[in-house]
């Protein structure tokens, strides 16, 4: 099956005030493989950026609330 990739590159912004030496342009990497072949590159991150924002969500909740055991009351 034919498939489509999206590569993105976003600046990492440096946390210190100090200059850094050997890499003065610090970047982030991520790439989409997608079927979707009718948006632009930057609709097809939008769309899987939010998708996979919900995801971080429902983990962070399964892992931070013990949801397969009953609350105790007491």
């Amino acid at each position: 099956k034919a498939r489509r990739f999206v590569f993105i590159r976003e600046t990492v912004e440096l946390k210190s005030n100090e200059p850094c030496l050997f890499y003065p342009d610090l970047y982030d990497y991520e790439v989409i493989v997608t079927n979707m072949e009718d948006l632009p590159p930057e609709e097809v991150w939008r769309w899987y950026n939010k998708r996979c924002n919900v995801e971080n969500k429902i983990d962070e909740l399964k892992q931070g609330l013990p949801l397969t055991k009953p609350a105790s009351t007491k």
